[in-house]
């Protein structure tokens, strides 16, 4: 058997040849005969060399490069003890200059990591003393979650800036734990407000004027609410006291407003009847696709808005519906506004052109919208996530999105049922 490059044979042992710093090793016996043995263990050497190109692929594509370097230097000592033949030494290598590459990069962000770090410090100088403890405490939580996903820093600066991070913390903490005790006494303070409060309810729980009484009970009552917070028991006590007697003095006032409240009953139940005809018509116009909806649309529009809004569950449930049915309306127009841009002979083509062409734009603006929904709800996850909370104009914003999305799929449904 002539010499192989990486491997020799000792009695019935398969010594790999040593490379670089790393000595012969033992890998087998020889079974059958040497050469099958040998074919064996050089047939296995793809499994290795599978491995260190699949970790330079990831290296290559991945933005946190860093993370791989402990892969790197493990995969190292994996080929160093690997029961394999084949030219390690160059697999070995290409490692070595992968984990010089990631070292270099590791530098480079740390000294990146100082320099951010370095302008967080600043801030949290100045935030240390700010006047309004809040608002500084919140940015203070926000730096210091910056902070950690920053990550490490030059080992020479380590001590420096953790150092001034804790004492800025501490200062601030010191700051914080004082204002605390502040508000305890201040806290002692407002009890004794709410106390006084309820004793001068409890006196106009005797008036005979109960008209006098309730407006002196609501002024009471403003001035209950702009108190500060205390602790619940205490609270909880004094608002059952103040509670009880509201509840009596406005018992009394409710009994005159009889008539009051038959005379809006009827006139909800007028609201009620016109806008369920209201609603039904403009229905109906749709259904009928009426060639004026802009107009149909303006006119319900301003008949609708001058019966009032008054409080009622029934009243809110149509206006849902009646606003639906408005924005219905608005995405026919829209989608019709963009087939005329599309096609200047919109107008002379046949009904079922008009509605293919309508289905067709319906469905890119539907995919467009479903796309920009789920980015939306995306970046609100983020955003609340960052945030600590959720965020109610995100929140609004993300509903009026997902209406008009129900609204577009609803109008795409109706015009696929007239294709038909």
């Amino acid at each position: 058997m002539k010499e192989h490059p990486f491997v020799k044979i000792s009695g019935d042992k398969i010594i790999r040849k040593g490379f670089l710093d790393i000595p012969d090793r033992e890998i087998g016996e020889v079974r059958e005969n040497p050469e099958s043995s040998i074919q064996y263990f050089e047939n296995r050497f793809p499994i290795i060399e599978q491995k260190v190109e699949s970790l330079e692929k990831n290296i290559d594509e991945n933005e946190n490069k860093g993370s791989f370097l402990m892969k790197l230097i493990h995969l190292k000592e994996y080929i160093a003890r690997f029961d394999g033949i084949g030219d390690f030494e160059k697999l070995y290598q290409r490692l070595e200059d992968k984990e010089k590459y990631l070292l270099e990069i590791i530098h480079k962000n740390r000294i990146r990591n100082y320099e951010i770090k370095k302008a967080f410090l600043d801030e949290l100088g100045m935030l240390k003393d700010h006047y309004n403890l809040k608002e500084a405490g919140e940015r203070i939580r926000e730096i210091r979650q910056e902070w950690i996903k920053t990550g490490a820093v030059l080992e020479e600066h380590r001590e420096e800036i953790e150092t001034r991070f804790n004492e800025y913390l501490d200062f601030f903490n010191a700051r914080k734990e004082s204002y605390i005790q502040d508000r305890i006494l201040a806290m002692e303070d407002t009890i004794k407000h709410y106390q006084e409060i309820v004793k001068k309810a409890e006196r106009l729980y005797h008036f005979s004027d109960f008209r006098e009484s309730t407006r002196r009970l609501k002024e009471l009552q403003l001035e209950w609410k702009n108190l500060g917070r205390i602790p619940p028991d205490p609270y909880n006590q004094l608002k059952e006291k103040f509670q009880k007697i509201n509840d009596e003095i406005f018992r009394r006032f409710r009994e005159s407003r009889d008539e009051q409240l038959q005379h809006r009953q009827k006139n909800v139940q007028y609201i009620i009847n016109q806008k369920t005809r209201m609603l039904n018509e403009i229905w109906d116009k749709i259904e009928q696709n009426s060639k004026d909806l802009y107009y149909v649309k303006k006119d319900y529009l301003d008949r609708w808005k001058k019966l009032g809004n008054l409080f009622n569950k029934e009243i809110q449930i149509l206006n849902d519906k009646f606003y639906s049915r408005i924005l219905f309306i608005n995405e026919i127009l829209f989608v019709e506004m963009l087939a005329r841009k599309k096609y200047s002979n919109f107008e002379q083509l046949s009904p079922e052109d008009k509605n293919r062409i309508q289905i067709n734009i319906l469905g890119e603006l539907i995919e467009r919208d479903e796309k920009d929904l789920n980015m939306y709800n995306q970046n609100m996850e983020v955003f609340n996530f960052r945030r600590g909370g959720d965020n109610k104009v995100f929140r609004h914003k993300r509903n009026d999105k997902q209406k008009a999305l129900v609204v577009k799929r609803e109008l795409l449904r109706s015009l696929k049922r007239d294709q038909k």
